[in-house]
């Protein structure tokens, strides 16, 4: 029997909806690179990141001289996740500005450094007052592009300044789900 998607066809009950025992096998790594991404305080995420990323994230990790098998496979998932992650700005800390998915509808790329007095690393902290808890229009104009100027501004911030945080942007709830 030749099944059309992963699981069984639309007349034994349906599946989850994946083409390939290839494309199913890549979204349940995306789960667990999403678990490493989010929750960094647990025993696996302490040891990949001993071993691979000691001074940076996940994002920013590399494969390294002699990965394991296990590394290369959730690396070979990270444009997965990383193209459907955002960033959900608080305190912008955690936030790298020409390099991370933050801004709606605007990709990184999209942002062209040099931009003003920013560095390369400059993280969207530095975009902000922090007297006033808002965004610096001033320094955001001088910066970019009026098109990329209102798409920032547009990005609402907590008067609160909490954590920032990454969502799935695929899901209302934001979380990654192996379906979604």
């Amino acid at each position: 029997m030749r099944w059309e998607r992963f699981g069984a066809t639309k007349e034994r009950g349906g599946g989850l909806g994946f083409r390939s025992f290839s494309d199913f096998n890549k979204a349940l790594l995306g789960k667990q690179y999403w678990r490493l991404m989010l929750d960094n305080e647990s025993l696996m995420a302490h040891i990949f990141k001993s071993r691979y990323f000691p001074w940076s994230n996940i994002s920013r990790a590399r494969t390294g001289y002699t990965p394991s098998y296990a590394w290369r496979s959730l690396l070979h998932a990270r444009d997965l996740v990383e193209n459907g992650a955002q960033w959900v700005v608080g305190n912008g800390r955690s936030i790298q500005i020409f390099k991370d998915n933050w801004v709606i509808g605007l990709h990184p790329t999209k942002l062209h450094w040099p931009a003003g007095e920013l560095d390369h690393d400059a993280v969207v902290e530095e975009l902000m007052d922090p007297v006033s808890r808002a965004w610096d229009r001033t320094k955001i104009h001088q910066s970019f592009n009026n098109f990329v100027a209102k798409k920032i501004l547009s990005v609402p911030i907590s008067f609160r300044l909490p954590e920032d945080r990454q969502i799935w942007h695929w899901k209302k709830s934001g979380q990654y789900t192996v379906r979604s």
